[in-house]
């Protein structure tokens, strides 16, 4: 309850936060029947509709841009993530305080009104604006992977992390905002890896392969349609070799629904 206020004090002018009411011993929150930001982009994916898709991560990145922040060294967030190299050379534009888990799937989305919900983790220290920007993104990539490969006949997407199977792509739309934040993203990682062993007692398993700084290599762009020449050949097999695999595991489950109404 004691945080759910101070994001509501954060949040005044921005988002509505959704509050418990202490009942039967625990706590009860309204249910709104709205998307999050999370939903509205995997429901573009699936239409095909890759620009919208965009165009709703640029307002979620917008909306967190637009929050109370000033510019300083956090050096509180830095001791909390257990950084090993605490010194940072210049100021990072940080939240005035740290709504460090406003990840899409948190936010609800109702004609322009923004609803904040599991206010659990929220800070009284300044948190980097951009890691939290981070943490929202790689959350959807992980969480969207069905949608984001779905959509790559349409949309060409980019490996971002992992090997053989343990792979995840990222629309090669997203790549740009993803590139622009600061500091760079393996201290961003970093950070986020720290943070979950902190508060959730585990560490996302996974290897980092995006750079922005090597497009062709890193970071190869291919698709189901049409492959950019610029991606490996193994890159591109590999992607179609998953696609392949998706595709039958589909047919089987259609194949075994429709076994199980027959009988």
């Amino acid at each position: 309850m004691r945080r759910e206020q101070s994001a509501a004090r954060f949040f005044t002018g921005n988002l509505s936060v959704v509050t418990g009411e202490r009942k039967h011993g625990g706590l009860l929150y309204p249910y709104l029947r709205h998307p999050t930001f999370e939903k509205l982009v995997a429901d573009r994916l699936i239409s095909g509709d890759s620009d919208a898709a965009l165009a709703i991560v640029t307002n979620y990145i917008s909306l967190l841009r637009s929050l109370p922040a000033r510019s300083c060294v956090p050096e509180e967030f830095l001791a909390f993530v257990n950084d090993p190299h605490p010194r940072i050379s210049e100021n990072l534009l940080c939240f005035s305080a740290g709504p460090i888990d406003l990840i899409p799937s948190n936010i609800l989305v109702a004609d322009g009104s923004y609803y904040a919900i599991d206010n659990e983790w929220f800070f009284d220290f300044p948190i980097p604006v951009d890691f939290v920007i981070y943490r929202g993104l790689t959350s959807m990539i992980f969480r969207l992977q069905r949608e984001i490969r779905a959509n790559a006949a349409q949309s060409a997407v980019t490996l971002f992390s992992g090997y053989g199977s343990k792979r995840a792509y990222l629309p090669q739309a997203w790549a740009g905002p993803m590139g622009a934040l600061k500091p760079p993203l393996d201290r961003l990682n970093m950070w986020n890896s720290h943070f979950q062993q902190q508060v959730l007692l585990f560490s996302p398993a996974f290897r980092l392969r995006f750079s922005p700084h090597a497009p062709g290599c890193a970071c190869p762009g291919v698709s189901d349609g049409a492959l950019p020449k610029t991606a490996p050949l193994l890159a591109r097999w590999q992607f179609k070799g998953e696609l392949a695999a998706v595709k039958l595991k589909q047919a089987f489950q259609t194949m075994r629904e429709k076994l199980h109404w027959k009988k």
